[in-house]
């Protein structure tokens, strides 16, 4: 396991405290996911730019259609590709929120 510096350690602990603001009163995947949704909603200005597995793309929308098992579904498009649905692999919503791959 690899050492954090300092900005590191205070980048993870800002990320804790966030999700633990986010998921405050959210119990279980489903309320957790519904969660993480309104908040993208609210706080994230779409289209923004982004990367996908080291690819640059535009975020166009993200969803949450109350499946537990597809979870939080991002709206993305590269360049040279039309717009295509991805979705989140299932891990851990506490550490790995709004990864998505296209």
């Amino acid at each position: 396991m690899m050492k954090m510096n300092s900005d590191e350690r205070k980048n993870a602990a800002e990320l804790d405290l966030s999700i633990a603001q986010i998921t405050t009163g959210a119990h279980g995947d489903d309320e957790q996911l519904r969660a993480f949704h309104r908040a993208i909603q609210t706080g994230v200005d779409l289209p923004c730019d982004a990367f996908v597995i080291g690819e640059p793309v535009s975020m166009l929308a993200f969803d949450y259609d109350g499946n537990q098992r597809r979870g939080l579904v991002a709206r993305c498009r590269r360049e040279e590709a039309p717009s295509t649905w991805s979705r989140q692999p299932r891990s851990s919503l506490r550490h790995n929120p709004v990864v998505s791959i296209c």
